[in-house]
């Protein structure tokens, strides 16, 4: 692929990424089965992505054992697939995440997220470092165009 078609797709995919609030994560479980669930996200310029949650929940112990993981976001006719490793963050990676966080949840009015729930303490912030990441691009223009409507963006 040229690297300005990549380019381009890194710059759709961000377009897309910045804005969505919701996604789903997919952990591998103890018996190797999948899980999956809805997580409040936010992204920086670097597609990674960012989430928090209980340390008690399925997905965090799923992480805490095997830090493979999966997204699907979707956002009107485009559909980001991101797979990558998680990590815990720390410090002022943890504080900088969860101010993206908030920022996000305070654009929700109608929808009470886990970030408004973080003074009852026990919440883990992730870090998604992506390996790969694909976009669905169902935009009628595109189809018409004879387009691939998956493409690879990393």
């Amino acid at each position: 692929m040229a690297l300005k078609q990549r380019v381009g797709l890194r710059r759709l995919a961000w377009g897309v990424m910045k804005n969505v609030r919701l996604g789903t994560i997919a952990t591998v479980g103890d018996d190797g089965a999948p899980y999956a669930a809805e997580v409040f996200i936010a992204a920086d310029r670097s597609l990674r992505l960012y989430f928090l949650t209980k340390d008690s929940t399925r997905k965090a112990v799923n992480l805490a054992k095997d830090n493979r993981v999966a997204f699907n976001i979707v956002e009107g006719t485009f559909g980001i697939q991101v797979r990558g490793r998680a990590a815990v963050l720390k410090g002022r990676e943890r504080v900088a995440a969860l101010k993206s966080l908030v920022q996000k949840a305070a654009s929700m009015p109608d929808i009470w997220p886990p970030v408004s729930r973080m003074a009852d303490g026990g919440y883990i912030v992730f870090r998604v470092r992506p390996t790969s990441i694909r976009i669905l691009d169902l935009r009628a223009v595109s189809s018409r165009a004879g387009e691939p409507v998956i493409q690879e963006v990393i």
